[in-house]
């Protein structure tokens, strides 16, 4: 089986992940399942926009993504803030399991620390429709957890999670100016980590050799 496969079935059970038995006759999204219980479903935005976002230009939006871009000024890397959510659950953030052979409980779970990293509500992955159905943002969750969360740290010991770099935000790299953003990129994602395999890290560790700009893209295909 694989990563996709199983990534597709842990998704439907406990509401939205599938049980290791199969899925209940009908399944209720995380939302759905909140709102019942009188509970905004994490990370659900306010009745204002959040600040610091607007529409992004065409063709900068990931698709099956919100079609938002960072108008506030890249920030730093941060050592992740989640660390402690990750310990109550049972897991260590410099030896994570890979996504697919997590325990669905656990998975959704993890997931909630998802819509905290990212300022994210549940739909913005899922197809509400169809909680199990694959969509291009599963298959970039995928790629994140495994290829960066799993497999690169920080340099500095400190911990690295999904908001050491989007903090609070989904987007948050303004792609308006190249070289600005090649510089930024050179400075936190290349200067700041290191590849927990012990090989060299470089600019094609995520970009691979040739060099290909829109990763995120040849993730979603």
């Amino acid at each position: 089986m694989n990563k996709a496969t199983f990534f597709l079935t842990a998704c439907i059970a406990a509401g939205s992940f599938a049980a290791a038995c199969g899925a209940p006759p009908s399944p209720q999204s995380p939302d759905q399942q909140q709102q019942q219980a009188g509970e905004a479903p994490p990370g659900a935005p306010s009745s204002s926009a959040a600040p610091g976002s607007t529409v992004a230009p065409p063709g900068s939006a990931v698709p099956g993504g919100p079609a938002t871009v960072p108008a506030a000024p890249m920030k730093p890397m941060a050592a992740s803030a989640m660390a402690t959510d990750l310990q109550n659950l049972g897991l260590d953030l410099k030896n994570l399991p890979a996504l697919e052979k997590m325990e669905p409980n656990k998975l959704r779970k993890v997931m909630r620390t998802f819509t905290k990293a990212l300022g994210a509500k549940c739909s913005d992955c899922h197809n509400e429709s169809d909680y199990a159905a694959m969509t291009p943002m599963k298959k970039i969750t995928l790629h994140m957890w495994n290829d960066y969360v799993r497999g690169l740290s920080l340099d500095s010991g400190e911990a690295l999670y999904c908001d050491s770099c989007h903090q609070g935000r989904m987007k948050f790299l303004d792609r308006h100016d190249k070289k600005a953003l090649g510089a930024w990129m050179d400075e936190n994602f290349v200067d700041k980590m290191k590849r927990r395999d012990g090989k060299e890290h470089k600019c094609a560790t995520c970009h691979g050799e040739p060099f290909n700009e829109d990763i995120l893209a040849r993730w979603t295909k």
